[in-house]
């Protein structure tokens, strides 16, 4: 997990966490949690989820994933896949017992919650291992102060033993929406009950009304896809993703601080809330995008890329903001793609809820009925207010066909 590591690491440089946060930690459960933010936006998210990690590796990178951020607390799910690699309950046990000790050594006496390792049909063979590791911890929460247990195995074999398989994926391993429902069902009230909240502070340095940021999501590896020139040819400069290859996968937890189109700085940042993929040129970006079509955003380097989410969608949240004011989104997605019709609908979440659609990919759906790609709609969502701890949701819905695309993103000051 090197790789992974260092990349937050390098991201964490350039936009370093609150030192307040929640750090969210683990396995792919943690990773998968694409309502993360959403459910718990009452505190600042870390979100570290590397997939098929053991709770060895989370106590591995400890130095350098979770010391560093002084988090006000640390929410965990991991040990199952320790499990599964036959490691006794013991040994992992012990491995949980370094972790905190770790942690109260190089941060302090935090609070530490475990989520209990959760029963599923796939691993039902080692489920009296996961239930001699999570008695252990339950034993030790019980014991030691600011440690604590989630009891998440009892409310699943309520559903079945081994649980219903309608709580998850097709792997019968991860949980699908039903089954990360009842995760938030009770993990949320656990949370709440043991990490206070602090009431948000609009950060200084808020842009002035009708500022504008433009996200340029996509690769910059020159094959798939380039940055944005700043500043454009409207005198505009633009955020650009941190540098991927076409094809790359993205991690939820992935943050890009944002400047204006005039380059001020601000508090605002954009934080992958699910996993996303990268592509572009070669598969399907608009290369030639027209300005009697879409106008100041008919950019080529910014409509030529994207990033993509499968059936079940993706997300991203743009924190930092003020909840007095409302703000205008334009968001832009296309695929050259005529085999099937897809239609990504952008879902806005903050006071309230509201929604654009956009249908990108389908044969002949172009501006002259050749192309099957979008090139002339854009989803805009106006005059949307934060909720109250200055976060906008913005979920990518697959509404129709296979995938949801999101190649640029502006978002201005009413």
């Amino acid at each position: 997990y090197g790789g992974v590591v260092s990349k937050w690491q390098a991201q964490d440089k350039l936009a370093p966490a609150r030192k307040d946060s929640l750090l969210v930690i683990g396995s792919s459960s943690i990773r998968l949690w694409r309502t993360l933010q959403k459910e718990l936006a009452a505190w600042p998210i870390i979100h570290r989820g590397f997939g098929g990690s053991r709770l060895l590796d989370v106590a591995a990178h400890a130095e350098k994933i979770v010391l560093p951020y002084k988090p006000k607390a640390i929410l965990i799910y991991a040990g199952t896949n320790d499990i599964a690699a036959g490691k006794s309950p013991t040994v992992v046990y012990d491995v949980y017992r370094c972790l905190i000790e770790k942690v109260k050594k190089g941060i302090g006496d935090i609070p530490i919650m475990f989520i209990g390792v959760t029963p599923n049909p796939a691993r039902w063979a080692k489920w009296s291992d996961s239930v001699k590791l999570n008695g252990a911890v339950r034993q030790l929460s019980a014991a030691w102060s600011g440690l604590t247990y989630i009891d998440i195995p009892a409310t699943f074999l309520k559903m079945g033993q081994p649980p219903s398989a309608s709580l998850f994926v097709s792997d019968r391993l991860h949980l699908n929406v039903v089954g990360y429902t009842v995760w938030n069902m009770v993990i949320k009230p656990v949370v709440q009950a043991v990490v206070s909240t602090t009431p948000y502070t609009v950060p200084s340095s808020q842009p002035a009304s009708k500022s504008q940021v433009l996200i340029d999501f996509g690769p910059g590896d020159t094959d798939d896809g380039n940055p944005t020139k700043s500043p454009d040819s409207y005198n505009r400069y633009w955020n650009n993703w941190h540098k991927v290859n076409g094809g790359a996968g993205l991690l939820p937890g992935e943050t890009l601080a944002l400047h204006t189109t005039t380059n001020q700085k601000t508090p605002w940042r954009v934080t992958l809330a699910g996993a996303m993929t990268t592509n572009g040129i070669k598969n399907g970006g608009l290369l030639a995008p027209k300005t009697s079509l879409l106008g100041k955003y008919a950019i080529a380097t910014a409509t030529q890329d994207f990033f993509y989410a499968g059936a079940a969608g993706s997300g991203l949240v743009v924190t930092g903001l003020d909840p007095s004011k409302t703000y205008t989104l334009t968001l832009f997605g296309s695929r050259d793609w005529g085999s099937e019709t897809r239609v990504t609908r952008y879902e806005v979440s903050g006071a309230k809820t509201t929604s654009a659609s956009l249908t990108t990919s389908g044969k002949g759906i172009g501006a002259n009925g050749t192309y099957s790609g979008n090139e002339k709609s854009l989803a805009v969502v106006k005059s949307v207010k934060p909720d109250q701890w200055g976060k906008l949701h913005i979920e990518l819905v697959t509404e129709k066909g296979s995938f949801s695309y999101l190649s640029l993103l502006s978002l201005e000051v009413d």
